[in-house]
C-alpha cells in the first residue's frame, strides 16, 4: 500500500508537470487541477506516440520523462 502511494505522487506531479507544459505551449485548455492532468496525459501519449516510431520506448525515455515532469511542477 505504502508503495502505491508513493508511486501515484510521483505519477500525479508528473503529470501535472507535463500539464502545466502544456498550458505554456497551447494556452490553458482546461482549468484546475484535473485539467492539467488530463493535458499532461494527453501530450505525454502524442510524444510517446511519436516517440515510439523511432526508438523503443524503455526505462530511458520512461525516466527522461518523469525528470522533464518533476521539474515543471517543482
Amino acid at each position: 500500500m505504502i508503495l502505491i502511494l508513493f508511486s501515484s505522487v510521483i505519477i500525479i506531479s508528473t503529470l501535472l508537470g507535463w500539464g502545466k507544459i502544456m498550458d505554456m505551449l497551447s494556452g490553458t485548455l482546461f482549468s484546475g487541477i484535473s485539467g492539467k492532468a488530463f493535458s499532461g496525459i494527453f501530450i505525454i501519449s502524442v510524444i510517446w506516440t511519436l516517440i515510439a516510431f523511432f526508438i523503443p520506448l524503455n526505462i530511458n525515455v520512461e525516466i527522461t520523462t518523469i525528470a522533464i515532469g518533476l521539474f515543471f511542477f517543482f
